[in-house]
C-alpha cells in the first residue's frame, strides 16, 4: 500500500518548488531573495532532519544515535518560523536586522531550543527502550 504524502514530504517538495522559484524570478529588484532562498533552504533542512528522526525510530537505530538526531531536529526546528517573520517584517517596511521584535523571538527560541537539547541529553525527553517518546518518566 502507497503511504499517504506526509509533512517531511510535502516540505521537501515545497522547499523545491520555492528554490525553483526563487531561481526563475532573480530579476525581480524589489524581492528578498536570498532571504527567501534561506527560508525554502531551511525547511527543506528541518523536513530531511524529520524524515532522519523518523526513520531512525522505524528501523531503530541505537539510543545515543537517535538522541543525537532529536537534538539536530530541536535546533532545526524553529529556523523556518524565524525567517517567515523576518520575511513579514521586511514585507511591513520594517528592517528585520534591527527588530527588537525578531530578537525577541530570536532569544526566545534559541533559550527554548538550548533547554530542551539538554533535556534530550540528559534523557529527560527521549526514547523509552521501546522507542516511545518519554518525558521524565511519564511515557
Amino acid at each position: 500500500m502507497m503511504p499517504v504524502l506526509d509533512f517531511g514530504t510535502a516540505a521537501l517538495v515545497f522547499g523545491a518548488f520555492g528554490l525553483v522559484l526563487a531561481h526563475l524570478a532573480r530579476e525581480i529588484t524589489q524581492w528578498p531573495r536570498r532571504l527567501c532562498v534561506a527560508i525554502f533552504s531551511s525547511t527543506m533542512a528541518c523536513s530531511a532532519v524529520e524524515m532522519l528522526v523518523s526513520a531512525a525510530l522505524r528501523y531503530q537505530v541505537p539510543i545515543p544515535v537517535y538522541r543525537v538526531l532529536l537534538v539536530v531536529q530541536t535546533l532545526a526546528t524553529p529556523l523556518p518560523p524565524l525567517l517567515v517573520v523576518a520575511y513579514i517584517l521586511y514585507c511591513c517596511g520594517e528592517d528585520y536586522r534591527k527588530s527588537a521584535l525578531l530578537r525577541a523571538l530570536c532569544v526566545l527560541s534559541g533559550l527554548m531550543a538550548l533547554s530542551v537539547s539538554v533535556l534530550d541529553l540528559i534523557s529527560e525527553i527521549g526514547p523509552a527502550p521501546d522507542y516511545e517518546l518519554q518525558i521524565g518518566m511519564l511515557p
